[in-house]
């Protein structure tokens, strides 16, 4: 800055000496060397500032590699990242078809199990409709009755309730009495047809035919078709427990085992007809 300011100086001794001449005595030869000086010395110093330093070539080279190692890096990591989200798509994929697999396969074996239960479902109404249709005479129930393949006997359920000897006389309507329990195997075909309907199972209690006959002083049955006395008992505990009560029941409050009832109280019966 000094230099610069001095060769001003001088370039303004020239300026001033041209334009004003023998006015000004200034040595002419002084100013043309200290100007010469000057723009020596200017010129070295420029030159001096425009030639490169080798250490600072170094350094320029060693950033220059350190910032070529980073891009490589993070090019090598985000490769690196870019291979992993592709194989963890493609997993996803392969995991979302194998569900979709499974999913029609467990829907197409529902829809088998459906169909299969409607088939047994049909079979089981058209083999409850030929055993509820007919006539007596070809060895299938007549309507209203019920019964279960190779068994002699069909079963009418009321679905109201009455006195034991009110029920007889319907019971005799049909051609039938009431209901004889006469071997262990029908009591339970019975008492099965009653609590798997759902519209017997709710009823307190069902009238039989058995009845104790004071003059024999047993229990018997008493149906046209089975007039003997029991041979096998379905009692419930401590039952029969009255004296006075004479006609046997298949009660709700026991599990359908047999109970002695007043003869006059009202309960649901069941008839029953051969068609042996």
């Amino acid at each position: 800055m000094d230099q610069l300011l001095k060769l001003l100086t001088v370039l303004f001794m020239l300026a001033f000496s041209f334009n004003f001449g023998n006015n000004i005595d200034i040595d002419n030869s002084l100013v043309k060397q200290q100007t010469c000086s000057l723009l020596l010395a200017l010129n070295c110093n420029y030159t001096l500032t425009m030639t490169r330093d080798p250490k600072c070539d170094l350094d320029n080279r060693k950033n220059h590699t350190e910032s070529r190692r980073k891009r490589s890096t993070e090019t090598v990591q985000l490769q690196a990242a870019s291979t992993e989200n592709d194989a963890i798509l493609q997993k996803l994929k392969r995991m979302d078809h194998k569900l979709s697999k499974n999913m029609d396969n467990l829907s197409t074996r529902v829809l088998r199990g459906v169909r299969k239960m409607e088939a047994i479902v049909d079979d089981v109404l058209t083999k409850q409709s030929k055993r509820t249709s007919g006539s007596q005479n070809n060895g299938i129930c007549p309507p209203g009755f019920q019964t279960v393949e190779k068994w002699p006997y069909c079963y009418l359920f009321s679905t109201f309730n009455t006195t034991w000897f009110e029920a007889r006389d319907y019971c005799a309507a049909f051609e039938g009495d009431l209901v004889t329990l006469d071997t262990l195997k029908e009591h339970y075909i019975v008492t099965f047809l009653i609590k798997n309907n759902p519209d017997y199972r709710d009823a307190l209690g069902w009238w039989t035919s058995g009845t104790f006959v004071s003059k024999t002083k047993q229990w018997m049955w008493t149906s046209q078709l089975h007039m003997r006395p029991f041979t096998f008992i379905k009692w419930a505990s401590r039952e029969p427990n009255e004296t006075l009560s004479q006609c046997v029941a298949l009660n709700k409050d026991f599990d359908h085992l047999w109970s002695d009832e007043l003869c006059t109280n009202k309960f649901n019966f069941v008839c029953e007809i051969s068609i042996a």
